[in-house]
């Protein structure tokens, strides 16, 4: 580049005078001119050229220029405290501030004490850090202790625990809050065995709901310690000890009206006698993994009324040693129902024991194809009170009777015992519950064509909301089709779930949802369905919208024979003909599209949103 007219002086003070001149009145271009050319001369006093040119550089907005002048003077001299304040500034100007109090807090710890421009530092680093901190108020202290008890009650016990680690102060309030500590929560958690002691001890004996799963070494103690907690209400508890040892705590604890027990060696058939007679407020028995044993002659006597008992659990498993095929167990009871319904009286006496039981649910493991427990149904009639009943892997015996009442039933892999070749055969007499609401059928194999059909239709009225089915490829769509156009008894269908019906397409969904005007989710994984059931269903949408705004401003009639399902769920994991432009499509229009994998478990959905 050729030398400008006014840059002729071999000395560099004065490029960088001229420099600065032309910076003040703004002509940053060629101030910057000025200060390369005072770089070039002998003797120039390299730390003043980059100061002044890393200022030039932040007023261009050219921050990397200047940051990059600005590390070249702390390499140069990292004793001079301009370096550090430059820097600084252009990361300040481009809008990162932790690094320039980092910038700051380097130079704080590189420049010696008696330095000069040290407390300007300290200054800026110190308001730097004030105005990056937020404003923080302690909500224990600025809100009325009623609003703050009200928002902890919304909080679980892992993070009232986290929160007791805050400060003193936190811990005090919340030692003095008596709420947390009458629910304590220690399932799946890895809590040592004194953290566990003083938690309890912090409950000061008022503790009214355990969780626990203590390790095999640490059971025993924890069963020692809360052996004097006489109020609790709720207890789920799981170890490995025998069933003996747990009931010798348990049983003191007259005040349970929940248990939730799984004990290593099993569960035997006179212990559960015993929990039902010794804790006379219960009302939720779940009993994992419960053993049954052929003692026929159990020295434990039933209660004469379980008058609070409402819900009945058994995870029914088999011993070891013993057979596993159905029926001819031979320590199998008469009378193959594991609750307090097995004394010698008969089957209406023992339902007069528990005239308040709404839920019975009885699950066999899967251990194989083959494996289930014998039932007769004909002993659950007399239930008039069961309004929940879900049955894994039953063998019926005898005829198929359901309780009165029911309003919701599952079935999982059940089958007749012994099978009946003739379908019809299979379900003959057999009629729902009038009242049933919620319907879930898993592979049962007695139930298939028309047999399916003549199952639905004993309802004497459309009062079915849910129904799903799980795995059942003896139903197809035209089964389903067949039943909606030939009767009503899905007209207030609510939730359809119907997964590994392959076969089911665009054309059987145009014909079966015009027959369910008031379904609100459908659940079709693994079907073969395309984007046109998408566009289709958005349609519905819209016309029942439509229809909808009339009647509400009272231009039409609500016909019931004019609706249309509007939609507002669509499960479709699996379903590999869809694109994903039609998905988008279809959620674009207020469509709530769930193509993930259904992460609740089986038995969750069967059951009918009750975990175990």
């Amino acid at each position: 580049m050729a030398k400008n007219q006014d840059m002729t002086w071999d000395n560099p003070v004065m490029y960088l005078k001229y420099g600065r001149d032309l910076a003040r009145k703004g002509d940053y271009k060629r101030a910057l001119m000025f200060m390369d050319e005072a770089l070039k001369q002998k003797d120039a006093n390299v730390l003043d050229i980059l100061d002044n040119r890393s200022a030039i550089y932040s007023k261009m907005g050219k921050y990397d220029l200047a940051l990059k002048d600005a590390r070249r003077m702390v390499k140069t001299n990292s004793l001079d405290g301009r370096g550090y304040l430059r820097a600084a500034k252009a990361l300040l100007l481009e809008h990162k501030p932790e690094k320039a109090a980092e910038i700051y807090a380097y130079a704080l710890k590189t420049l010696p004490e008696d330095h000069s421009q040290r407390p300007l530092i300290e200054e800026l680093h110190s308001k730097l850090t004030n105005k990056m901190e937020p404003k923080r108020l302690d909500p224990f202290k600025v809100l009325p202790p009623e609003l703050v008890f009200m928002i902890l009650k919304y909080l679980n016990f892992k993070t009232i625990l986290k929160m007791m680690q805050v400060c003193k102060g936190w811990n005090r309030f919340l030692l003095s809050y008596q709420e947390p500590w009458l629910k304590l929560d220690f399932y799946n958690k890895k809590i040592p065995l004194k953290a566990m002691r003083t938690y309890l001890a912090r409950s000061r004996g008022s503790l009214k709901y355990l969780s626990a799963n203590p390790s095999r070494d640490d059971a025993a103690k924890v069963l020692e310690i809360i052996k004097g907690f006489r109020n609790i209400e709720h207890l789920n508890f799981s170890c490995t000890l025998p069933s003996g040892l747990c009931l010798d705590v348990i049983l003191n604890f007259k005040q349970l009206k929940c248990l939730i027990l799984r004990v290593g060696l099993g569960m035997a058939m006179d212990n559960i006698i015993d929990i039902l007679r010794e804790l006379p407020k219960l009302e939720t028995l779940q009993l994992r993994e419960a053993f049954l044993t052929d003692d026929n002659d159990h020295g434990s006597i039933p209660p004469e009324s379980l008058p609070n008992l409402k819900r009945f659990i058994a995870e029914i498993d088999f011993v070891v040693h013993q057979p596993r095929g159905p029926l001819t167990l031979p320590w199998y009871k008469p009378a193959p129902l594991p609750a307090p319904f097995v004394g010698r009286v008969s089957d209406e006496d023992a339902w007069n024991r528990v005239p308040n039981l709404e839920e019975l649910r009885l699950e066999c493991p899967k251990v194989g194809p083959s494996t289930a427990f014998n039932l007769s149904m004909e002993r659950l009639r007399y239930g008039t009170n069961l309004r929940i009943l879900v049955l894994w892997r039953v063998a019926f015996i005898g005829p198929i009777v359901f309780p009165p009442n029911l309003e919701h039933l599952s079935l999982v892999y059940c089958k007749r015992s012994p099978p009946i070749p003739d379908n019809e055969a299979n379900l003959q007499g057999v009629r729902l519950p009038p009242k049933l609401k919620s319907l879930v059928l898993a592979n049962v194999s007695f139930i298939k064509d028309q047999g399916f059909h003549n199952l639905l239709t004993s309802l004497p009225e459309p009062t079915l909301e849910s129904l799903r089915l799980e795995q059942y490829f003896d139903v197809q769509p035209y089964h389903l089709i067949n039943l909606v156009q030939n009767s009503r008894v899905l007209r207030n269908l609510r939730v359809l779930w119907v997964e590994g019906m392959y076969t089911l397409c665009d054309r059987d969904l145009r014909n079966l949802l015009p027959e369910l005007p008031n379904l609100c989710e459908l659940h079709i994984p693994h079907t073969s369905i395309t984007g046109v059931s998408i566009r289709y269903i958005v349609d519905l949408r819209t016309i029942e919208g439509t229809r909808r705004e009339k009647v509400e401003s009272e231009e039409i009639d609500d016909d019931e024979r004019e609706r249309r399902p509007f939609i507002e769920t669509l499960t479709i994991p699996g379903c590999e003909n869809l694109s994903e432009d039609a998905v988008q499509f279809g959620r674009s229009m207020g469509l709530k599209i769930k193509k993930e994998a259904v992460e609740a478990s089986m038995q969750y959905a069967f059951t009918g949103g009750l975990y175990w």
